[in-house]
């Protein structure tokens, strides 16, 4: 959009020079129109002078620009005469920009803009573009009166500061105010002359002592004492580690009777409790910021919310989960969701599985009947401001409708799919093998006895339509298209498949998986068979391909795989070291 009525005192412009047609942009000591994008150094903005006149206020460090020895640039704190310029209007929503003391129009030169012509020529004329409203000062949250519920539970003997540091100099130690009294000194004072002379904070005094101090603490008009979310900023000098922030994160949150849980994204801790019958729980989280030469720990609390609900929609049941994670869920949290649920509703009948969603069957009365899980993944703003994401996992359970008779179900989790998932492209699992029917990934699908292949893995994405791989009975996978001699794998209507990917390290045997398994285990006992070097997921297909019952045991040191027949887990001193149980 561009201004036709010059300048407006008030907004936030990007202004384009005539020279080359690109942006001008505030460089401190010089403004510089040689920008082909607008970004915060290329935004100005427009303070009314008096008089008709306007300021022009830079992006780089909010200074306002003045003109010094014919050379425009963006030093000044306040605006004087030197900081003064008058818009002429021109054709085709241009404007003229004119120096306010000397009355000198402002040209577009190379190495910056100068104000220094008599007369506007093609060099002096800019187009400004409108970037929107001068942003307002950030509005301050409501304030927690954390005083009003008493002294802290932390066990400390100091009080809370607001940043989450117990100290008695909270304010004289940089931490802020104090938000919370110990159990010895409970009452928090309205009089401020305890804490150090230089930055006097709130007195705590035993039960009773703010008689002579001002009475007790009142909260401030328009603070609010309940729910909204909080959050505290913890100063370092060094960037923290993940397990140094999360130590931050379990000390501000202090002991309790809650359930506490790390969230799936790693960056948080899930807090849960039971409030009248119904599961509660608030997310406790961190990120690490750069503010200057100091690095913050910032912490931030979510108010209780309810982990699960239902609600009645017509003759439809929704479903609703929180997640705790920072990311959204993937397709196996959402899996995992969907077979918590269903655990409670399904009563022994059979599931079709399709990826997210679901199909379930029952029979009654000599008729077969079934109905659909439907689930939808969405974001909303937390409650309490602060821009804080949450992510709600909605399982719309549709009412049970007819079906005719003869149709096959198969059994839980097993899928019988509806289309090709070949059709589909490269599966999305993290791993570099295809996917075979049963869930495995392997190239040796067909031969190692998990069905014939699905899917491809994304470096060899294309299907094609024969079968001279992996040894000889499967599709192949392929990196271009024009590389399947037959062309691309067809679509057979009439098969039976599964489309639902088990990632490698989900325990496939019936057993335990390394990811889960407990460190400094080993194997002993039994024939042992050397399976050489493999990582994790490797070392679990080599023993599963074994089709033995026995220990399967990993070295994270050397990567060293190897599997003991009929053998048993004992202890190790190594702590790379891990074992996992295989049923054949």
């Amino acid at each position: 959009k561009y201004f036709n009525k010059g300048l407006v005192p008030g907004s936030v412009v990007a202004l384009k020079g005539s020279t080359l047609k690109k942006y001008c942009a505030d460089e401190g000591r010089r403004v510089r129109c040689n920008r082909n994008f607008i970004r915060s150094w290329e935004k100005f903005t427009v303070a009314d002078a008096g008089n008709g006149k306007i300021a022009l206020k830079g992006g780089k460090k909010g200074r306002y620009c003045s003109v010094k020895r014919n050379k425009m640039r963006c030093s000044s704190r306040k605006i004087g005469e030197a900081e003064k310029f008058t818009i002429e209007e021109l054709k085709d929503g241009r404007i003229a920009l004119k120096y306010g003391k000397t009355g000198k129009f402002c040209s577009d030169r190379a190495m910056g803009i100068k104000c220094s012509k008599s007369q506007a020529g093609g060099q002096e004329t800019f187009i400004p573009v409108l970037q929107g409203p001068a942003p307002r000062k950030p509005h301050k949250q409501p304030i927690e009166c954390a005083w009003l519920k008493g002294p802290h539970k932390r066990g400390a003997q100091e009080p809370l500061c607001s940043n989450g540091v117990f100290s008695w100099k909270c304010r004289e130690g940089g931490h802020g105010q104090r938000v919370q009294c110990p159990k010895s000194h409970p009452d928090m004072c309205e009089e401020k002359s305890c804490g150090g002379n230089k930055s006097p904070d709130h007195c705590c005094e035993p039960k009773g002592g703010c008689a002579k101090k001002g009475g007790l603490r009142q909260c401030p008009k328009g603070a609010s004492s309940t729910g909204a979310l909080r959050t505290w900023d913890i100063e370092m000098e060094k960037k923290p580690t993940r397990k140094q922030a999360m130590d931050f994160l379990k000390k501000t949150i202090g002991n309790t009777n809650h359930k506490l849980k790390e969230t799936k994204s790693g960056d948080g801790i899930e807090e849960i409790k039971t409030q009248g019958g119904v599961k509660v729980h608030r997310i406790w989280s961190y990120k690490v910021e750069k503010k200057s030469k100091y690095y913050f720990v910032v912490i931030t609390r979510t108010r209780w919310s309810k982990v699960m609900w239902k609600e009645q929609r017509g003759n439809e049941q929704v479903f609703h989960f929180e997640w705790s994670g920072s990311k959204p869920p993937c397709n196996r949290d959402q899996r995992r969701m969907l077979d918590k649920l269903m655990g409670k509703l399904k009563s022994g009948r059979q599931v079709i599985v399709k990826t997210n969603d679901a199909e379930e069957h029952k029979q009654q009365g000599g008729q077969e009947y079934v109905r659909e899980y439907k689930t939808e993944v969405h974001k909303e703003m937390a409650q309490g401001g602060n821009g804080q994401i949450v992510w709600k996992i909605d399982t719309v359970v549709m009412p049970w409708t007819k079906i005719k008779k003869g149709i096959k179900v198969a059994k839980y989790k097993v899928q019988k799919a509806t289309s090709c998932p070949w059709e589909q492209g490269p599966h999305k699992a993290n791993a570099q093998e295809p996917l075979c029917e049963k869930g495995v990934f392997s190239w040796e699908c067909t031969e190692g006895g998990h069905g014939p292949r699905v899917q491809c893995p994304a470096q060899k994405p294309y299907m094609c339509e024969e079968q001279t791989c992996g040894g000889g009975n499967d599709h192949c996978c392929e990196k271009k298209e024009e590389l399947c001699r037959k062309g691309l794998r067809q679509c057979d209507k009439d098969t039976t498949t599964t489309t639902t990917p088990v990632v490698p390290d989900c325990g496939r045997l019936g057993g335990e998986s390394f990811a889960k398994a407990e460190p400094k285990k080993k194997c002993e006992g039994g024939s042992k068979i050397n399976l050489n070097q493999a990582n994790k997921a490797d070392c679990e297909r080599k023993c599963e391909a074994l089709k033995k019952v026995g220990c399967c045991t990993h070295s994270g040191m050397f990567d060293q795989c190897t599997f003991y027949e009929n053998g048993k887990i004992q202890a190790s001193s190594v702590a790379f070291d891990k074992a996992i149980m295989c049923r054949a």
